[in-house]
């Protein structure tokens, strides 16, 4: 298979979700990533999903850090120490790329400053990622993705019921999104400086990509002068309604030959001659009658026969999966983007890919996710590629800036 970023090398100096995620994209590519985190280990190490509604089952220790990590090296470095910074040097001087989420003091604290990587390697792309953006009173602001991505960008408000009642996102949304946006910048700095053989940084933030996702409601809000009024349930035929056997199935229905479609599906011919419902406008005027009727319609038949009768009619509809139900669907095992294979202790590891193609370079169904390194665990081979001995490396462990192998 042809990677088409075989051959490119990425450091990592970077925690938690946003800037590791779009590494672990780079690394599906074909980029080498280095992943350096400290001599504790990455923080993002111990997240454990009992806060993202798993309960308190055992094991999972570093699930988490998996699914954001895979396919890199690591190396564990105390980046206080002025030995510790010249292997970071080292490392830089063979990369393509620096991705980092810490900020501008972060990065000077360990000499890693944007102007002075800059001006020593002046061949290096600098990507980074943050909450608020780099301009402006809050651009060193500490943030994630529920407060910057969600809250800050408009798709939390967005999203509230009518009393004004807030979902709580699924977490790690707003970094993946934000990640994306990073690898699209990464790309186009490299493909300009193979013109122009200048390595223009990258820079994009959690509320840049929540705005750019939201971008629809800002520009109707600029024009007319508010927020899009809060609705629940006021389009019937862009719903979602259970079948009989429980799951849901959610309607598109835009447009009239959907909708005759929908109808002749259903049972229901006599609804397109009903006066309440022709065209969109009396649809939506007469939307709570019509949602009862749709209500009644769906629950006849389970949802594994109303799928492919709507399909055979024309009518755009869409499963409701919950992601237990993604780990089984057989159009997600088709597409080969979910890699299944196991984690340390055996049980079940499903890790999503990069969620796009490039020419033939897509997974086959059926591929097994690349692991995720453990802590520290190309430390020394790393260190040997780059000219140190053995004695230099037993110095660097014995004094703390080494982590373990």
């Amino acid at each position: 298979m042809n990677r088409p970023l075989a051959g490119f090398t990425v450091t990592e100096v970077a925690n938690y979700i946003a800037a590791p995620a779009a590494g672990a994209i780079l690394a599906d590519l074909g980029a080498r990533v280095i992943h350096i985190e400290p001599v504790d280990g990455d923080p993002y190490r111990g997240f454990r999903l009992g806060m993202s509604g798993f309960g308190a089952s055992e094991g999972g220790e570093e699930l988490a850090f998996h699914v954001d990590n895979r396919g890199k090296e690591s190396i564990a470095l105390d980046l206080r120490a002025p030995d510790a910074r010249a292997v970071v040097f080292a490392l830089l001087a063979r990369s393509d790329v620096l991705i980092s989420n810490l900020s501008d003091s972060q990065l000077a604290s360990i000499g890693l400053g944007p102007t002075e990587i800059a001006n020593r390697f002046p061949g290096l792309i600098v990507a980074r990622i943050n909450g608020y953006g780099f301009r402006g009173d809050e651009a060193a602001a500490e943030s994630f993705d529920l407060g910057a991505f969600w809250a800050r960008g408009g798709l939390l408000e967005g999203m509230a019921s009518p009393e004004g009642d807030l979902a709580q996102p699924r977490p790690g949304i707003g970094d993946h999104a934000t990640a994306l946006s990073l690898v699209a910048g990464i790309v186009l700095s490299l493909l300009q400086r193979e013109r122009t053989g200048a390595a223009t940084p990258v820079r994009t933030s959690l509320l840049d990509t929540a705005m750019w996702l939201n971008s629809l409601d800002i520009a109707g809000a600029a024009f007319y002068g508010q927020a899009p009024e809060r609705r629940r349930g006021s389009l019937p035929l862009l719903s979602a309604y259970p079948a009989a056997d429980g799951r849901r199935i959610y309607l598109q229905i835009t447009h009239d030959r959907a909708w005759r479609g929908f109808a002749h599906a259903t049972g229901h011919p006599e609804w397109l001659t009903d006066e309440r419902f022709q065209g969109f406008g009396l649809r939506l005027k007469n939307a709570p009658a019509l949602r009862v009727l749709v209500a009644e319609a769906i629950a006849t038949r389970p949802l594994a026969e109303w799928a492919p009768l709507f399909r055979e009619h024309g009518v755009p509809v869409a499963i409701v999966n919950s992601a237990a139900d993604i780990v089984t669907d057989p159009q997600v095992a088709a597409g080969g983007h979910l890699l299944a294979g196991s984690g340390d202790d055996g049980r079940p590891l499903a890790i999503v890919s990069v969620p796009f193609e490039v020419g033939d370079d897509a997974p086959l169904p059926g591929s097994e996710p690349p692991p995720a390194p453990p802590h520290g665990a190309h430390g020394e081979s790393l260190l040997i590629e780059l000219g140190y001995s053995w004695d230099d490396i037993a110095s660097l462990r014995e004094r703390g800036i080494l982590g373990p192998a």
